[in-house]
């Protein structure tokens, strides 16, 4: 890999539609003929499934390649490997958790740095320029070793702090550092303006909050802007790839990374290209020594098919809409997710939490924890916006309950579908 330059990178943002797609087919041919001709895992599916490389030359041939999974990176790991690679020479991207048999990515050294600086392009066109520091909640085996070659290139000082910590230890480290740059999970920010509210004021402002791991409400990004006093903004990653997508700055819609992923969205197996929501399908475009081609992330997502406000040339996401898993399943075929059911039932201010529970394809159980304001007439026109919601195909049984019943994980779980997946 040619050396990597910073500048070359940032520029990318201002290519035409037609340079970015041509870049991205080159480096989408590449990663697929260095993975079926030194990946073992990829040599033994061309094998399998009666492919050649003649056939993968061209990416409108690409849904040919059978879908991957977690399930398959976890089975096969080393099988991912470019062969002959030895990991202790690579750098790792692991998986949030602190189990003994930790999943790990692993890239080449350049790789990383194309990875990192395109981590960096994603901050400064969320606004974050010149020198700054920044205070990163992860887990701790996400935690990287001590400073070296990465912090230049980030151009400013990364504190760390393990998600496993409590709250006030998170606000301790916060007050101390008080850094330019906020990032951690939403269960995280949420918990922090809790403990703000119940002691006292920040006393500084943060030039930049990145979110991410849920989707985020209108009233989780309004108690952000009050707490911070800047608005947050949405990042779209995934620990096998990176910094996927983030939020435009004018808050509509979210940028992709075009030369980090190639990303497909599907729906009952084939390519949506219109705004449909649909299952999320990545191919790595940075990382040739653990391919992953057609891998399934597991999200929900759609296309916004309207050229962004703010003059953005590259693809759009309108939104993500939470996990494929914790989707309502329509007996068409179709999904609502975790956003849709959320933006649809916080209209209810008498409502003080709700969950959606599918046991059938036909009908929802939905639960509600009501204010005293709560009156027949709400629970008629919360049934009937559920009704519209679910495209009259799945019907509705309504229950009040005093509380909900409480979920492992930090993520909220508006939604919970026992139904079989695919």
């Amino acid at each position: 890999m040619a050396k990597i330059r910073y500048r070359g990178i940032a520029d990318r943002l201002s290519w035409s539609p037609q340079q970015q797609a041509r870049y991205g087919e080159a480096r989408l041919r590449a990663v697929l003929e260095r993975a079926f001709s030194s990946v073992p895992f990829y040599e033994k599916r061309l094998h399998q499934h009666g492919l050649t490389l003649r056939e993968l030359r061209h990416l409108k041939n690409l849904t040919v390649v059978p879908l991957i999974s977690l399930a398959d990176l976890e089975r096969e790991h080393d099988a991912f490997l470019v062969r002959d690679t030895q990991p202790s020479a690579c750098v790792s991207r692991c998986r949030a958790g602190t189990s003994d048999r930790t999943m790990r990515v692993y890239l080449s050294p350049d790789e990383c740095r194309m990875l990192r600086a395109i981590e960096r392009r994603t901050i400064e066109s969320s606004g974050l320029t010149g020198r700054y520091t920044s205070l990163m909640v992860v887990p701790p085996n996400q935690i990287p070793p001590p400073p070296g070659w990465c912090e230049q290139l980030l151009h400013g000082r990364r504190y760390y702090v393990s998600s496993f910590e409590t709250t006030p230890e998170h606000l301790r480290v916060l007050r101390q550092t008080r850094p330019d740059c906020v990032a951690a999970p939403l269960w995280v920010l949420t918990r922090l303006v809790k403990e703000i509210q119940r002691s006292q004021p920040l006393g500084f402002a943060p030039r930049l909050v990145l979110s991410w791991g849920e989707c985020m409400r209108d009233a989780d990004r309004e108690a952000l802007r009050e707490t911070f006093r800047v608005v947050p903004t949405d990042l779209y990653q995934a620990w096998e790839f990176g910094p996927l997508a983030a939020e435009c700055p004018l808050h509509d819609g979210l940028h992709v990374n075009f030369d980090l992923a190639y990303i497909e969205i599907l729906s009952q197996g084939r390519t949506i290209e219109t705004d449909e929501i649909g299952e999320v399908v990545l191919t790595s475009l940075v990382n040739h020594t653990m391919p992953l081609i057609r891998y399934r992330l597991g999200d929900l997502a759609n296309w916004k098919k309207v050229p962004c406000a703010c003059g953005w040339k590259g693809p759009v996401l309108a939104g993500v809409h939470g996990r494929l898993e914790q989707a309502i399943l329509l007996p068409t075929g179709g999904h609502i997710g975790v956003r849709q059911l959320e933006k649809c039932l916080d209209q209810f201010t008498n409502i003080l939490a709700y969950r959606a529970i599918q046991t059938d394809r036909r009908m929802v159980e939905l639960l509600i924890v009501p204010s005293t304001l709560f009156q027949e007439r709400t629970a008629q026109l919360l049934r009937q916006k559920c009704l519209e919601l679910f495209n009259n195909e799945v019907g509705v049984e309504l229950r009040t309950v005093n509380e909900l019943p409480i979920l492992t994980g930090n993520r909220r779980q508006p939604i919970l579908c026992k139904l079989p997946r695919v």
